[in-house]
C-alpha cells in the first residue's frame, strides 16, 4: 500500500458534514452514514479496516479498485471486504447514498455461509427485495423502534446478499478445492505443486487461473488470510505476538510484524492496543 493511501479506521468512512455527511449512527456490530455528497467529491485512494456496504439511492458513484473502474448508478449497491484498496468520486450533480461499515464479528458470521470468503460484489437493491430502501426509511425515522428496527434489516441484507452473491458467477471447481484447501492448511507450508494436485489441475493453470479469478496470486491471498487469522487471535486471545506467529504460518515474530504492517498500517502490538483501547472506549459508553 502507497504511502498516499488513506486508512479509514471505523471513522465512518473518513466523511465529514462539511462533506455531505448528513446522518450518523453506531449500533452494535455495524455503524450507518447517510450523506448527500456533491458532484465535486471525491475520495481519493484509501482502505478501510472493516467490511462495508456502499448503497446508491440518487445520482452515480464511480468506483475505482486497482484501475478498474465501475459506475454505481441509483439503485445499486457495492460491497467491499475489508482491506480493499479503492477511489471513489461522485459524476452527477449530487449523490445521496449511505454506507453501512461491518465490525469484524459482524462479518465473520455471514461470511462463510455459502462457502466463500467474503468478495468484492455489485448487486441491485431489487435483488435483494429492496431491503436498502427499507434501510434509509429507518435512518431517517431515527426513533426508538428504528434502533431496534435497522439491525434486524442489516443482518437481512447480509443474508439475502450472501445468498445472492454466491450464484452471480459460479468458481470452477478446481478453484474451490484450491480455497477450501488454503482455508484450513494457510498456516502450514504449500506449495504450488502440492496445491495443484489437491485441485487437480497443472501448476501453470492453477497459478495463473487463481490470478485471474480472485485478483492476486496463491502466495498473496494466503498472506492475506494468515494476516487475517493473525488478527482475529490478537482481538479475541492473550497469546503472546511470538506464539500467534508460528500459529498462523509466520516464521517468527519479525515476520508477522512486517507482513502485519505492510497489510493494516500498524503491527500487531499497535492493533492490540488499538483494539482494546475501542473496547475499553465502547464499554464505558454503553454505561453512560
Amino acid at each position: 500500500m502507497g504511502a498516499s493511501t488513506r486508512r479509514y479506521r471505523n471513522g465512518m468512512l473518513g466523511l465529514r458534514l462539511d462533506q455531505g455527511c448528513i446522518i450518523q449512527r453506531p449500533f452494535d456490530g455495524f455503524g450507518v452514514v447517510g450523506a448527500a455528497l456533491p458532484g465535486t467529491n471525491v475520495l481519493p485512494v484509501h482502505t478501510h479496516d472493516r467490511a462495508h456496504l456502499f448503497m446508491v439511492y440518487s445520482g452515480r458513484v464511480v468506483d475505482d479498485t486497482h484501475g478498474q473502474q465501475q459506475y454505481v448508478p441509483a439503485g445499486e449497491l457495492l460491497f467491499h471486504p475489508a482491506g480493499i484498496v479503492h477511489e471513489n468520486h461522485v459524476v452527477t450533480s449530487c449523490a445521496e447514498l449511505i454506507v453501512v461499515e461491518l465490525t469484524p464479528a459482524l462479518a465473520a458470521t455471514f461470511a462463510p455461509l455459502y462457502g466463500e470468503r467474503w468478495q468484492t460484489a455489485r448487486l441491485t437493491f431489487e435483488s435483494v427485495r429492496d431491503l436498502p430502501e427499507q434501510i434509509r426509511e429507518e435512518l431517517a425515522a431515527h426513533d426508538s423502534a428504528s434502533g431496534r428496527i435497522l439491525p434486524a434489516l442489516v443482518e437481512q441484507l447480509l443474508a439475502l446478499g450472501s445468498r445472492v452473491a454466491s450464484g452471480l458467477g459460479p468458481r470452477p471447481e478446481w478453484l474451490r478445492r484450491t480455497l477450501a484447501y488454503l482455508a484450513v492448511g494457510y498456516a502450514g507450508s504449500v506449495s504450488m505443486r502440492e496445491l495443484a494436485r489437491h485441485a487437480g489441475v497443472s501448476v501453470s493453470r492453477l497459478s495463473h487461473g487463481f490470478a485471474e479469478l480472485m485478483g492476486r496470486p496463491v502466495g498473496a491471498y494466503t498472506r492475506e488470510l494468515r494476516v487475517h487469522a493473525a488478527a482475529r487471535a490478537l482481538r479475541e486471545g492473550e497469546d503472546s505476538i511470538a506464539e500467534i506467529a508460528l500459529t498462523t504460518g509466520f516464521a517468527d515474530q519479525s515476520h508477522l510484524s512486517r507482513v502485519f504492517r505492510a497489510s493494516k498500517g500498524v503491527t500487531p502490538v499497535e492493533y492490540r492496543r488499538r483494539d482494546r483501547a475501542e473496547r475499553r472506549m465502547q464499554n464505558a459508553e454503553r454505561r453512560t
